[in-house]
């Protein structure tokens, strides 16, 4: 795509972003905080890195003829789709980043802009069955796009989509979805939240209030913090 101005168009697309960010939120920009990954992920950092990992994205894509995406059965393409299914009793609201269609399979592709190979696949599972239960179709692969790019050993390339894994094992199913969701459900109707410490915590945003993670303001925001100061 030699004619596209994948700087200025990435810079125009963040600037409706934040306005429209800027118009839902109650706090200023300027009290905005970055995801919990160092250096912090913050405006500059997008407006610098974001358009290379667009291009990344694009160069890949059209080198791919027979790749395209997913039109869904009521006409809408397959990109940050919003889907709300119901899980037994429970609605769960997700957005899927994308949805290829390669011949006749499907596949579910998550988009990270981290370095690290994500260890956890449940997440395309989830997004599989959330496309089963909204169309009736169920995409039979998923992967990640890293924009950053992924080194390959002994070489001095670099590899932006994950090798596709199957999502035909129970843990990706319907049915351990739904077993999930009740469990999560009812731990919420009866205010139960246990900390899952992990590599994760380093990129949540809220990662300064948590006394699991050690955040230096756990005391004022976290109930389970033993000099908790109720939020003052």
């Amino acid at each position: 795509m030699p004619d596209f101005d994948f700087d200025a168009e990435f810079q125009s697309s963040l600037d409706a972003a934040i306005s429209e960010t800027q118009a839902k939120s109650q706090f200023p920009k300027q009290d905005w905080l970055a995801a919990g990954v160092k250096p912090p992920q913050d405006e500059s950092w997008w407006r610098l890195n974001g358009p290379g990992m667009v291009r990344a994205f694009a160069d890949w894509y059209t080198s791919q003829p027979d790749v395209k995406v997913w039109i869904t059965p009521d006409g809408r393409p397959a990109i940050e789709l919003d889907l709300t299914v119901t899980f037994g009793r429970v609605p769960v609201k997700m957005t899927p980043d994308l949805i290829l269609q390669a011949g006749s399979a499907l596949i579910v592709v998550d988009q990270k802009s981290g370095s690290s190979q994500p260890d956890n696949k449940r997440q395309l599972g989830l997004y599989a069955c959330g496309l089963e239960k909204a169309y009736g179709v169920r995409p039979k692969y998923g992967t990640f796009f890293m924009a950053k790019g992924v080194s390959v050993k002994g070489s001095e390339s670099r590899v932006y989509f994950l090798p596709p894994i199957s999502l035909d094992g129970p843990e990706y199913s319907v049915e351990y979805f739904t077993r999930e969701f009740a469990i999560f459900d009812r731990a919420v109707a009866g205010g139960i939240f246990l900390a899952n410490p992990g590599k994760q915590c380093h990129t949540c945003g809220v990662n300064r209030a948590c006394v699991a993670f050690g955040g230096d303001e756990a005391a004022l925001f976290d109930p389970s913090h033993p000099r908790y100061q109720g939020g003052r």
